[in-house]
């Protein structure tokens, strides 16, 4: 899996093809780096708690397939959103009704 910047605001996903795998799914995946939370309730309530690599919205943005791989471009401001510091692209396996493996994953930085 490469990932490459086409220009500033557009990264293409590239995947070649693997005969031995199945189809898989390309996830979107946006995410910020860090936040504080104020704890509101429960055994942390009334403290401030640090978080980091906190997934904002996953979407499916198309599928690989096996025998002809996938080029996906990605427009990356729109992809982002406000307040988001980064995306992951994310190729997984199709599992019937679960989540499969991961096959490849790339992440971008705003």
């Amino acid at each position: 899996m490469d990932v490459e910047a086409e220009t500033q605001d557009v990264v293409i996903l590239r995947a070649g093809p693997r005969s031995d795998l199945g189809e898989a799914i390309v996830w979107l995946v946006a995410f910020r780096n860090s936040a504080e939370v104020d704890i509101a309730r429960g055994d942390n309530m009334g403290q401030r708690l640090s978080y980091s690599h906190i997934v904002t919205s996953r979407q499916p943005v198309g599928m690989w397939d096996p025998a002809s791989g996938a080029a996906i471009r990605v427009p990356v401001p729109e992809a982002l959103g406000p307040g988001n510091d980064g995306l992951a692209l994310i190729i997984q396996e199709k599992n019937g009704a679960l989540p499969g493996r991961i096959l490849g994953a790339a992440a971008i930085m705003r």
